[in-house]
């Protein structure tokens, strides 16, 4: 008689955080391994037990382990997590293997925002450079995307690039933590990606190096090292070698031989071959390498697919993914697209075009404001000084009062670098910090300053607050190589750009090519020709090209959303243009505004808002579309337009980098500047008075006793203490707290920029100072 059935209960984990014990005491079932089970005495074909499948949140252990996991079931709120993801050094690895020199893997650093909420899509943000890290997780930064991180629909995620160090920017040390993957062999450790740190041109090393060279090549090494001196003893010694044909070429020579010391360190070796020669990480920092990266980062976390929302540089990160694996693109968001090339000639003449376009659009914009004062007659119309605060400080003709100025003997030449070296610093300073925080008051305070510099040689008149460096007059070239204990010029840097563009860029130049090159440019673009200084790095880098793919695909499903702003200093319109013809399914959204990217700030659609007037001006329609687009899949109309009001805004006066010049470097905070304007107002009276200012609503005491009221009167309150009072109890410095506690909520590497103007601002009186206890 056959044994009687029994029901048996196979029970399989749900995931890696949870396990439900067999609630039956009866005996596992024979699983074969061909995945057949006996019920009683019939045999049933089952399907092979799988793992649970791989999760943001329950990731391939073998690929990406989070420092400290998310926890299972979701959580109530978007929470932030850092973790190590593997990947191979070279993802074609397998070709070296046949030589007998396989690289095996390293690890970079991955971040994630995420409630772990089911189905959540994972969105991976890039924010430019190259010099992004896993801080870029910038989703919550936008008023209009961060309910899709509240609501659970997204996961964002970030990376920082290989070679990239991060913790300088973002104090991350938890960065440090240790990485817990093996090499195949199963014994040796998985070591991170190295962040490579380069000499700079100035150091001892590449001084000493390239002058062996002049002396064993038998060239004059006396009369340059004399320019080079001269050069070294100026507020700004490389912009004063790029501004002369001869002493770029020296320039370019000396970062060679910083660029083939670099690749001579110890800690960047990889071994040699036939085939490839000396490998070092520097070969495998590209663009390429990172997408690849991505795509690991993709199947770690089990999914099928991969948003993408680029910043700048992150442009071209996701445009290279979404053309090398269109299939696992999700949405892709292009915005501030970069115009850079693979070819180095291109590549020069597009950066140079961005300062050139912005400086040229702003400097008509200026001008502009003169040509309203003046009537119908060709006359100027006489305005009260309070009218001319709205006007630009340096309309008209701003660009020809500057070549007026450099150019004394009137024969097109600069005749004095030094002098032209500040005021072209002033001007890139200026324009690189627009790019970052938008046009006001950076675009008034840029021509406050040129007029300052028209009219004074200097940059002390009303509203110019452009501090220049202090010049060392005393360097001595010889004394300097004698002395390499100089921290300054002998210390290594990351030079981010140059070496990442160093793999993704073929072809390269002769320092004295580079010269020719360069001279191009300045007569070519004589306002921008410094937006294209890394070529110079770039030109004499002693990488192995590995340049991206032409962008683009074929995909129908592949619709992307590209961004371009009208008054980008980082790039050019054009190249928002250019990405959208690569990518034909997708559809070009424009906005007017002065800044490189969308505006990352709350208050945009408020026009009493500071932020507003720094960087909104219909930047909120924009940012609206966008979110759109991330959460319905809908994209705006091919072409559409986000308008602003008038050239730059009306963000030009005079009147705006007045009330901001009391900020001192104001364009390293902004977005705060007329607020903390006030507050330094009010600090430096209370400082400087032994009482404190009375509110406006109380009025001043009467000059003879009133009348005796009829009521009698209240009692009297209790006399003050005697000691002195809070002035933080004035308006105005509570005004000051409520700054203070905006920028607290800025991510860490904002609040790190501009802590220190907050920190100048607050420290002007120390009872005021009180009012403000950041970290």
């Amino acid at each position: 008689m056959p044994p009687p059935l029994k029901l048996l209960t196979l029970v399989v984990a749900a995931s890696a955080f949870s396990r439900i014990p067999n609630p039956t005491p009866n005996p596992e079932p024979h699983i074969s391994e061909v995945g057949s089970a006996v019920v009683g005495t019939k045999e049933t074909t089952l399907s092979p037990l799988k793992p649970a499948p791989n999760s943001l949140c329950s990731p391939d252990p073998d690929l990406l382990a989070w420092d400290t996991g998310p926890e299972l079931p979701q959580i109530d709120v978007p929470q932030t997590y850092k973790g190590w993801l593997k990947v191979p050094i070279l993802h074609d690895q397998p070709s070296l293997k046949e030589l007998g020199i396989p690289l095996g893997y390293t690890a970079v650093r991955v971040a994630v925002m995420t409630k772990c909420a089911k189905g959540a899509k994972p969105i991976l943000t890039h924010c430019g450079g190259p010099a992004s890290g896993n801080e870029c997780l910038i989703v919550d930064h936008f008023e209009s995307t961060k309910h899709l991180l509240g609501n659970g629909m997204y996961d964002n995620l970030a990376i920082t690039q290989r070679g990239i160090e991060k913790s300088d920017v973002s104090h991350d040390t938890d960065d440090d933590s240790p990485v817990p993957f093996k090499q195949d062999d199963g014994k040796t450790p998985v070591k991170r990606f190295p962040a490579i740190a380069c000499y700079r041109f100035s150091s001892v090393y590449a001084i000493r190096a390239v002058k062996s060279a002049y002396e064993f090549a038998g060239l004059n090494w006396a009369s340059i090292a004399a320019k080079l001196e001269k050069a070294m003893q100026s507020s700004y010694p490389a912009t004063y070698m790029q501004m002369d044909k001869e002493l770029v070429q020296l320039y370019a020579e000396l970062v060679q031989a910083a660029s083939i010391e670099c690749r001579q360190h110890p800690d960047y070796q990889l071994g040699t071959n036939l085939v490839r020669g000396q490998m070092v990480y520097q070969d495998f920092m590209g663009t390429v390498d990172l997408a690849h990266d991505l795509d690991i980062l993709r199947r770690a976390i089990g999914a099928e697919k991969l948003s993408i929302w680029g910043v700048s540089y992150g442009t071209e990160v996701g445009a290279s993914y979404a053309s090398i694996y269109p299939a696992r693109v999700d949405k892709l968001i292009l915005d501030g697209n970069v115009a850079i090339s693979s070819e180095i000639y291109a590549a020069a003449e597009l950066w140079a075009l961005s300062y050139e376009e912005t400086w040229n659009g702003l400097s008509a914009a200026c001008t502009a404001d003169f040509f309203t004062m003046v009537g119908p007659t060709g006359s100027v119309n006489i305005v009260s000084d309070a009218d001319r605060l709205d006007q630009c400080a340096a309309a008209p003709y701003p660009s020809q009062k500057l070549t007026a100025k450099l150019d004394k003997d009137g024969d097109a030449k600069l005749d004095d670098l030094v002098e032209a070296s500040v005021i072209f610093n002033m001007i890139m300073g200026m324009l690189e910090h627009m790019g970052a925080h938008g046009v006001d008051p950076i675009g008034s305070m840029l021509f406050a300053c040129v007029q300052s510099y028209f009219q004074t040689g200097g940059f002390e008149s009303e509203g110019c607050s452009w501090e220049v460096n202090t010049a060392d007059p005393s360097f001595n070239l010889e004394r300097h190589l004698s002395n390499s204990a100089i921290w300054n010029v002998t210390s290594r840097v990351h030079q981010d750009v140059a070496l990442v563009r160093a793999v993704d860029m073929k072809g390269r130049l002769s320092p004295s090519g580079l010269s020719n090159l360069w001279s191009q440019l300045i007569d070519k673009h004589p306002f921008g020709f410094l937006r294209a200084a890394n070529i110079l790095l770039i030109g004499t880098a002693a990488n192995l090209p590995r340049p991206v793919p032409p962008y683009g695909s074929a995909l129908d499903t592949l619709a992307p959303l590209i961004i371009g702003q009208f008054g980008d200093p980082a790039t050019t319109y054009t190249a928002a243009q250019v990405m959208q013809q690569n990518f034909k399914n997708g559809v070009l959204l424009s906005w007017q505004g002065y800044k490189h990217g969308l505006p990352m700030m709350s208050g945009l659609s408020d026009m009493a808002s500071t932020n507003f007037h720094s960087a909104g001006y219909g930047a909120a329609e924009c940012t609206d579309k966008m979110a759109k687009y991330l959460e319905t899949g809908e994209l705006p109309a091919n072409g559409d337009v986000c308008p602003i009001n008038g050239p730059a805004a009306g963000a030009l006066g005079k009147g705006r980098a007045i009330k901001c010049r009391e900020c001192g470097r104001a364009w390293e905070s902004p977005d705060y500047c007329d607020s903390l304007g006030d507050a330094l107002a009010v600090c430096m009276s209370l400082s400087s008075k032994p009482l404190p200012l009375l509110p406006p609503t109380v009025p001043a005491p009467p000059s003879s006793p009133p009348s005796p009221p009829p009521s009698p009167p209240m009692p009297a309150p209790p006399s003050p203490p005697t000691s002195p009072i809070d002035p933080c109890d004035d308006v105005s410095c509570r005004l000051a707290k409520k700054t203070c506690g905006e920028l607290k909520n800025l991510p860490i590497d904002n609040s790190r920029r501009c802590g220190g103007t907050l920190f100048k601002i607050l420290k002007c009186a120390e009872p005021c100072g009180k009012c403000c206890d950041l970290p």
